[in-house]
């Protein structure tokens, strides 16, 4: 199955409601956002996963991207289809329930997500686990492609 038609984060704390419908854009609170327009990848900021980078999984892009180490899988997603960040991306396996909402989001603001080969993210498969993904405003989608280690997912 295809990503859901409409998803919502919610970050209590800052007291941010990220929300969106396929077809009607996403939002944060009653503001409409949309991903950024960055289109260079060295101007980019990329959020990362705090365990990913205290591992460091993430030194081998330092120099390349300005890196913001970020907890949450859903969180940082929507952050990308706010505009707030311009993506995000992880060569880990997360399950689909960590980051469906999030790929709606992203793809109501106007973005992209792909598995690590460049396809469409499957939901509702027998394994609930994405061995990785990336997120982006689309611009900088084939240039984050091109940075990644080659992976064969098949």
């Amino acid at each position: 199955m295809a990503c859901p038609s409409w998803a919502s984060a919610n970050n209590p704390i800052k007291d941010e409601l990220f929300w969106g419908v396929r077809g009607a854009g996403c939002h944060l609170n009653e503001e409409i956002v949309t991903v950024s327009d960055t289109r260079a990848l060295e101007h980019s900021t990329i959020l990362a996963s705090r365990s990913e980078t205290a591992r460091g999984e993430w030194k081998a892009y330092e120099g390349r991207v300005t890196v913001r180490a970020i907890g949450s899988v859903a969180y940082k997603l929507a952050l990308v289809a706010a505009g707030q960040a311009d993506a995000t991306f992880t060569l880990t396996p997360k399950s689909e329930w960590d980051i469906a909402s999030g790929v709606a989001l992203i793809i109501a603001a106007g973005g992209r997500v792909t598995d690590l080969n460049g396809g469409p993210i499957e939901f509702n498969r027998r394994d609930v686990k994405t061995p990785g993904f990336v997120a982006s405003n689309g611009h900088l989608h084939a240039q984050l492609e091109r940075m990644l280690p080659h992976r064969d997912q098949k």
